[in-house]
């Protein structure tokens, strides 16, 4: 039971909260989880050892994490939908259009740095964060 302002009691049905999209912090988690394998790989470009989290590294935790959490949203999002086909169209819709995007980004950036360089440059670069290392 909950009081307004007027002095009524109003119940409140909770459960309704918990299943409404977006009422949660799920992706604040996941967020937060993505920052911590960005940190991981921080301390490899440095040449510093990981910090272990429960036995694992940083970045094996949070993406194993990562992954807990986000099969939870994808089963959930599969239950609200119930019709695997519309289900399966949400998902591609979702995921399609990004990936498209990151690969032409990807091919890009390949281009202007291995194709358009010549060979002895490509070969003599093999660390890719070798400047962090001072070499």
């Amino acid at each position: 039971m909950t009081t307004t302002e007027s002095g009524k009691s109003v119940r409140v049905d909770r459960s309704a909260l918990l299943t409404e999209p977006r009422r949660d912090n799920f992706n604040a988690i996941r967020l937060a989880l993505s920052i911590g394998v960005l940190l991981s790989h921080s301390f490899a470009m440095v040449g510093a050892r990981e910090p272990i989290v429960m036995g694992r590294t940083l970045g094996n935790f949070c993406v194993h994490l990562f992954f807990a959490i986000s099969g939870y949203m994808i089963t959930q999002s599969f239950a609200r939908t119930r019709d695997i086909t519309r289900f399966t169209l949400n998902r591609v819709l979702r995921i399609l259009p990004a990936l498209v995007i990151v690969n032409m980004f990807t091919a890009l950036l390949w281009y202007r740095f291995a194709i358009s360089r010549p060979i002895q440059y490509r070969i003599s670069q093999t660390v890719p964060y070798g400047r962090f290392h001072g070499k």
